[in-house]
């Protein structure tokens, strides 16, 4: 929010003020990640075994507040780039190149995010552990 005060004088007026906001979030939260590189271990998408969920939707007596603080909880390249890809709308090409990572880099921790947002989500509506939750 700092980092807008200080700068509200570039905006032209040009495209919506909330899109500018948002775009300026984004880049001080990937110049953070960047920064802070050096303490995440990746792998690569082809190292990784395990199949697919195939599943239903989540269930309907989970509240949003709760599924944001379990989005929280993610470790922070996991929820850069799941931020970044499910909910922003990145490709894995832009979410690397914005991040400076590879493209497998991307879809390792976007796959990794959804599994332990999997796990959590069932602890927290206590389902058993066979029920099938897609994210």
């Amino acid at each position: 929010m700092l980092r807008i005060f200080k700068h509200i004088g570039s905006y032209s007026g040009k495209g919506s003020f909330v899109g500018w906001m948002k775009r300026i979030v984004v880049n001080v939260a990937v110049d953070n990640f960047r920064k802070n590189n050096k303490h995440y271990y990746y792998y690569d998408i082809d190292e990784l075994t395990g199949h697919p969920y195939l599943a239903s939707d989540i269930p309907d007596n989970l509240e949003v507040k709760d599924i944001l603080k379990t989005i929280h909880q993610l470790p922070d390249g996991y929820r850069m780039v799941f931020n970044l890809f499910a909910i922003e709308g990145y490709s894995h090409k832009e979410i690397a190149l914005r991040m400076g990572i590879s493209e497998n880099t991307s879809k390792t921790q976007l796959l990794k995010a959804r599994k332990s947002l999997r796990k959590k989500l069932m602890r927290l509506n206590k389902l058993p552990q066979n029920t099938k939750v897609e994210i």
